[in-house]
């Protein structure tokens, strides 16, 4: 039997339902007392929700990771989520930790996120030599294989929002290409890109990835879909997303 037809909650209509997971979910806010990530920080809640059943399980993932804001740190050897939480008691204290992105973040859940703010590092040859024993060309290729890595995991999304800041710290416009990869975006609404590199490029970076129609490879751009669509011949992921690890422990 249809799990709407036994429960009084799953015959509300959809979008009812979605401000309710809103209110009782954890969800990124802004503290204006925190400098880093302009007091982007997560705010606890319960996730008991995802255990309710299999619909609003999904139409709970769905707000978890398509309504929140994740910063992404992508650099000569990493693609890291950074998650900030409060202290409970304590608003004062905002510890941020980062976890491995595309080793644990499923790719369908990945799909179902919609802002990002992704930090692309390209350090000097010195800092590369002393971190990662490289300098010069090979600091900036494996930089620009790293953005495009990451570039090829959020392309099949619904991306309402890109905020892509380049620190580079060696001032060097040549730099700025590992961005580059930027391009194989497509269909963003809101794209963004900030830093160490010259305007006209920045410019150029956003305009195609607010782009819509091919992509690269014939591939069209995703259309934006309603939320809360339900898949229920879709099985969820046999092992828990890395997200909801994170907010059990937190």
């Amino acid at each position: 039997m249809d799990a709407s037809a036994l429960s009084p909650f799953l015959r509300l209509p959809l979008e009812l339902r979605l401000q309710i997971y809103c209110y009782a979910l954890p969800k990124t806010i802004h503290e204006p007392s925190k400098q880093e990530d302009d007091g982007l920080v997560w705010q606890r809640s319960d996730i008991g929700l995802l255990s309710a059943n299999r619909q609003i399980s999904e139409e709970c993932l769905d707000c978890l990771y398509g309504d929140n804001t994740f910063v992404i740190e992508c650099g000569y050897s990493k693609i890291e989520f950074r998650f900030r939480t409060i202290l409970p008691g304590n608003h004062n204290l905002a510890p941020s930790r980062t976890y491995s992105f595309l080793d644990h973040f499923s790719q369908r859940n990945i799909q179902r996120i919609r802002h990002f703010v992704v930090y692309v590092e390209r350090v000097d040859s010195y800092t590369g030599m002393i971190k990662y024993n490289c300098s010069g060309r090979g600091l900036t290729d494996r930089t620009r294989e790293q953005v495009r890595r990451l570039v090829e995991c959020l392309r099949y999304g619904t991306l309402q929002k890109v905020d892509v800041r380049f620190v580079n710290l060696e001032r060097s416009w040549q730099m700025q290409e590992v961005l580059r990869p930027l391009v194989l975006l497509r269909g963003v609404r809101q794209a963004i890109v900030s830093g160490g590199l010259k305007p006209e490029f920045a410019k150029y970076l956003q305009d195609k990835m607010m782009e819509t129609g091919d992509r690269i490879g014939g591939e069209k751009s995703p259309a934006h879909r309603p939320r809360g669509s339900y898949m229920g011949e879709q099985p969820r992921d046999p092992v828990p997303p890395l997200l909801e690890k994170i907010l059990l422990a937190s």
